[in-house]
């Protein structure tokens, strides 16, 4: 089993495409998952905290500081302008309001590799995922309190409490589990963890295709026009961001971190919100989700030439 596992953490790249071959050829397969999709979640954060070796995690002032003012920017800033921007625009139903929870989603569990494979330190990515995946209950609540009639009939209590016991729950588990594992002077081997993950996140896009497969045959147009809005929002962001960090270094040598931001800032953990909102709230979503699973796939690929001049803090 073990061996197994290995195989499938160091095959762990291939899990997206795996994930939707299997969705699109077996749709009663994608809708079984479908069902499963918020446990699924819960299993997908679990695997990430219990990576964390919460002894080792030391922060100085400063860092604290400098990341508090990242999430605020990632979390609060970033969706309270697209709330404004929509709701300007008229932009109110269809798809547009999936924006504020792109931007109100914190990052995705696998930005720090992401940025290592882009040659850049993945050190602030990794402080980001973890702190705003702690503080998105609070951050959330705190945005979904201007979404009005954007988000429809979800409440910010009962959005917010689900949220915190899905976190709760896979921290808390994480963590204890971590601890006795090494209390048992036993190593957790992280390429089992990645084999694990793979797993998981491939049932989690089989899920995903219960809603795409449908789209890329009886509406192919609007499917590409989907994942052509997913390509813009996850990159957009991202050459946003770092184009500011470039303004904020002022021509100056930018810190090797700041780059990290801007990887995160377009790739986001909205599964988090599949898990805590309701189905009749993101099921009208789930294709422009699924299509979003593509270019924070393909960023390494297709953003790796600009991040590397920014590899040793340019």
């Amino acid at each position: 089993m073990t061996g197994f596992l290995a195989f499938a953490g160091r095959h762990g790249k291939w899990s997206l495409l795996a994930g939707l071959m299997t969705g699109i050829a077996l749709p009663e397969l994608a809708g079984f998952f479908r069902a499963l999709i918020p446990a699924l979640v819960v299993v997908l954060l679990f695997l990430a905290m219990l990576r964390i070796d919460w002894g080792r995690t030391q922060m100085r002032r400063i860092t604290v500081i400098g990341d508090a003012a990242a999430l605020v920017f990632l979390q609060i800033v970033t969706p309270l302008i697209v709330i404004a921007l929509l709701l300007a625009g008229g932009l109110t139903d269809g798809v547009w309001p999936i924006l504020v929870l792109v931007t109100a989603a914190p990052a995705i569990l696998g930005g720090t590799n992401m940025c290592l494979l882009m040659g850049l330190p993945g050190t602030l990515a990794l402080r980001l995922t973890i702190a705003g995946t702690v503080v998105l209950p609070a951050t959330a609540a705190l945005v979904f309190q201007f979404t009005g009639q954007l988000l429809g009939e979800v409440t910010v209590i009962e959005a917010v409490v689900r949220l915190l016991v899905i976190i709760a729950i896979a921290t808390v588990c994480g963590w204890l589990f971590r601890r006795a594992w090494q209390r048992a002077g036993r190593r957790l081997d992280n390429t089992v963890l990645d084999g694990m993950t793979a797993i998981a996140l491939a049932l989690f896009v089989i899920g995903l295709m219960e809603a795409i497969r449908p789209a890329i045959f009886n509406t192919p147009v609007y499917c590409l026009q989907m994942l052509a809005l997913a390509f813009a929002i996850n990159l957009g962001l991202q050459f946003i961001t770092l184009g500011g960090l470039v303004v904020v270094g002022r021509g100056r040598a930018i810190p090797a971190e700041w780059p990290d931001l801007a990887v995160v800032s377009g790739n986001r953990n909205l599964a988090l919100f599949l898990a805590s909102l309701p189905a009749s709230v993101m099921d009208p979503w789930l294709l422009f989700i699924g299509c979003y699973q593509v270019p924070m796939y393909a960023t390494p690929l297709l953003m790796g030439w600009v991040y590397r001049r920014f590899g040793g803090g340019v």
